[in-house]
């Protein structure tokens, strides 16, 4: 069973931002206000199809991709065009 950000039955936040900066750079950040990452937490290790999916599409636009928890969990992608 998969557990998720909003495992105590209150209302969560889901935050979509796309940010351009100079000519051709941009960064998507996803947050939400759950409970985040597990400490230790690295997305390489992860057997999940949702971060391997993230990774790739990340290394597919030579982009980064972060994962961090910042109240809540946040995943950032860096990639330019």
């Amino acid at each position: 069973m998969a557990v998720h950000a909003f495992t105590d039955g209150r209302d969560g936040e889901i935050r979509i931002t796309m940010t351009s900066y100079g000519l051709s750079h941009y960064m998507l950040v996803v947050q939400d206000n759950g409970k985040g990452f597990p400490e230790g937490f690295d997305p390489a290790q992860s057997d999940r199809l949702g971060f391997k999916i993230l990774t790739g599409f990340a290394r597919s636009l030579n982009g980064d991709i972060e994962f961090a928890n910042q109240n809540g969990g946040q995943v950032k992608l860096v990639f330019g065009m």
